[in-house]
């Protein structure tokens, strides 16, 4: 996740266990390494997103979680 926020979808990611870039210099969401703080230096930027889609690769979760659509879908028809 690339995130350009006051914090709050900092916490939902720490909270969803996602890792993140974020455009920031400095944050309270620094946390084992899953908040990547990057500021808004382009060649940092870059460097960071793609270390962070080569992770997504090997975790086979490029695109996210694949049954995200279904589980919308499913909740959908019961209501």
């Amino acid at each position: 996740m690339l995130t350009i926020d006051s914090g709050g979808l900092q916490k939902e990611a720490h909270f969803f266990q996602r890792s993140r870039v974020t455009l920031r210099d400095e944050t309270d969401w620094v946390e084992a390494g899953a908040n990547v703080l990057v500021g808004a230096h382009r060649g940092t930027i870059l460097k960071a997103a793609e270390r962070m889609s080569q992770r997504l690769i090997e975790r086979g979760e490029l695109f996210g979680i694949v049954s995200s659509a279904e589980k919308i879908v499913t909740e959908m028809v019961r209501i």
